[in-house]
């Protein structure tokens, strides 16, 4: 069934969402939610009009911190390239079998007004979230992303994150971003 078009792209949408999940096959219920106070940029990035360009747009990065007082890793996928329309989240999840965490960008169409659309456009969305209580001095993360009416289920990192360090960034993508230089004002 075809959810409909508001002269932009249409996304064919239905009731079985199964291919949706962003849960790794086999996952089961060995995964947790662990973040909380997830918050997406508007289109342009978290500090849009305070940036030096030329470093932000080439590369896309997860930015972490960690505040070993607090227990608090506080992780800021930046640059991040998507559609102008869609419903975005960073949920980051432990799979208490093996202890590693999974970082996970998910962008959705767009379906509030009752059919689901893509705009014709890109954009450029800083997004962040914060886990509480991480007890270790180093972490061993995924960093992923859905875009299910898109690319799908896309690795973008795995490796760990000494949090001894107290901060960091991991380049996810190196390839620079024309989109960037339009989207932040």
């Amino acid at each position: 069934m075809l959810c409909g078009a508001f002269g932009i792209v249409a996304v064919a949408c239905g009731s079985d969402d199964s291919n949706l999940s962003n849960a790794p096959e086999g996952a089961g219920d060995q995964r947790i939610l662990v973040s909380e106070n997830a918050s997406v940029s508007d289109c342009g990035g978290f500090h849009a009009t305070e940036r030096d360009l030329g470093g932000y747009c080439d590369a896309e990065r997860l930015i972490w911190s960690y505040d070993e007082a607090q227990r608090v890793l506080s992780l800021a996928n930046t640059r991040v390239l998507l559609n102008c329309c869609g419903d975005r989240t960073f949920d980051v999840y432990l799979d208490q079998v093996t202890g590693k965490y999974e970082a996970i960008v998910e962008d959705e169409p767009d379906c509030s007004s009752g059919y689901c659309a893509r705009c014709s456009c890109m954009c450029i969305f800083d997004i962040s979230t914060e886990v509480s209580g991480v007890d270790s001095r180093s972490i061993d993360l995924v960093v992923r992303r859905n875009v299910p009416d898109w690319t799908g289920l896309q690795e973008l990192w795995d490796g760990s994150l000494d949090l001894g360090l107290g901060a960091g960034e991991v380049v996810l993508s190196d390839v620079p971003s024309d989109e960037c230089m339009f989207s932040v004002h």
